[in-house]
């Protein structure tokens, strides 16, 4: 059986062991965390800056489309105006569609009293014809 004194240096030597693994752990651990903090930090400044170019992105698009919005604005009110022009000269065209069709029955009816004369002078003798044609000058 071991002495005390024994017993005690065993129990020195493991704690000292287990003191230098700790301190070697805890310094390895130390490490870790200051390296995860160094990459932490890293990350956040690029989220910061991705964040910041973003915003500055979504800016000028918004710019952009409020350039856009007032174009379409302008383009809108001038086909307003094109619509109503175009409407006018539809009424308009509806008009000239109304006289040329009365035009066109008075001609109709032209053409029938033409044609009524036309049988009434071929029916007569050709004396006749000719001296209504000619007149007085025979």
């Amino acid at each position: 059986m071991p002495t005390q004194e024994e017993r005690l240096g065993a129990v020195e030597s493991g704690l000292k062991q287990f003191q230098t693994e700790t301190v070697k752990a805890y310094h390895e651990m130390a490490l870790e965390v200051t390296m995860m903090k160094g990459l932490t930090q890293d990350s956040v400044k690029r989220l910061i800056n991705l964040e910041r170019t973003m915003d500055e992105r979504f800016n000028n698009v918004e710019l952009r489309l409020g350039g856009m919005d007032q174009r379409l604005g302008g383009m809108d009110q001038r086909l307003g105006g094109m619509d109503q022009q175009l409407g006018g000269m539809n009424q308009q065209l509806g008009g000239m569609n109304q006289r040329l069709g009365g035009m066109n029955q008075r001609l109709g009816g032209m053409n029938q009293r033409l044609g009524t004369l036309e049988q009434d002078m071929m029916s007569r003798p050709m004396q006749l014809r000719l001296l209504k044609l000619f007149g007085d000058a025979l």
